[in-house]
């Protein structure tokens, strides 16, 4: 471990245990440094006055002077407060920040005029892309609407799912209803997006199977193949007999059937024995055909 590392565990250990996480912070680090001004807001903006005491106050108008204050780790961690402390005062500054995160013009939602502040029957509820209404006659997001469009947008902008998405939404992505609208590009994009995932996404095997059809991806092209199970990977030969006759997934699946173990199986008698007595089970079954 390098010595910034190392570095780095020990203050934090220290920040968490500390009863004045202020001077830790200060001990450790200048006001010509990041870490100073983000790990002294962390403590400020989760104090349980909620941060709008007298001594956040000072130090928000302090950090106004700093060159930190338009860090993104800084702006983040303000963004975060607004959104706990939020209240009719912080409306329109929280409307611009969000919009500007989102990448919404003011002109694609209507000026700020005094009439957006009148109230609307739930018949009058105009409803955008990502939004629908509830039964008690309000809006809510609407999941499916709201990632359709991001997709939508990922395809004409050409970008990458990963500056969207994390792995962590493949489940919400591709859904029995949805994985069949899936464009091939956009199939291609999220199993992309798990290249550094285990393989536990739930329509896994659905969306490799359209890639290797659609988009005439070879087997082993993708990091997600190499991570498949020995259970996945019988799927997909069941899915489509023709991979048996596919180098790189016989050598995947070869790889696979030896257990995971310190032991040295070359130099093993018994344990090079079961392995090879599975390796020979694969190829007098699937593979005979």
């Amino acid at each position: 471990m390098s010595d910034t590392n190392s570095q780095k565990i020990s203050f934090l250990e220290d920040y968490v245990l500390s009863g004045d996480r202020l001077n830790t912070t200060a001990s450790s680090f200048n006001e010509d440094t990041e870490e100073y001004w983000q790990y002294s807001l962390l403590y400020i903006l989760n104090k349980s006055e909620g941060g709008k005491d007298a001594q956040t106050q000072a130090f928000l108008k302090k950090l106004e002077k700093s060159p930190f204050k338009n860090s993104d780790i800084i702006k983040n961690l303000l963004f975060r407060q607004q959104l706990k402390s939020f209240g009719s005062a912080e409306r329109q500054a929280l409307i611009k920040q969000i919009k500007e995160i989102v990448g919404i013009r003011s002109d694609e939602l209507g000026s700020n005029n005094s009439s957006e502040e009148k109230k609307e029957s739930a018949s009058d509820i105009k409803l955008n892309v990502g939004t629908k209404a509830n039964k008690k006659g309000g809006i809510e997001v609407d999941i499916g609407s709201a990632i359709k469009l991001f997709l939508k947008q990922a395809n004409e902008q050409y970008l990458n799912l990963a500056d969207l998405f994390s792995p962590s939404a493949v489940d919400a992505i591709a859904t029995k209803d949805s994985i069949s609208k899936l464009k091939k590009g956009e199939v291609a994009g999220v199993l992309e997006l798990l290249k550094d995932s285990p393989p536990t996404s739930k329509l896994l095997l659905d969306l490799i199977m359209r890639d290797l059809k659609e988009n005439n991806t070879e087997f082993g092209r993708r990091a997600i193949h190499t991570k498949l199970t020995v259970d996945q990977l019988k799927k997909l030969g069941e899915m489509d007999g023709g991979l048996y006759k596919n180098l790189q997934f016989v050598q995947v699946m070869a790889g696979k059937l030896r257990p995971i173990s310190d032991v040295n199986w070359q130099n093993n008698e018994a344990y090079c024995k079961a392995y090879l007595d599975k390796l020979r089970a694969f190829a007098r079954g699937p593979l005979k055909h």
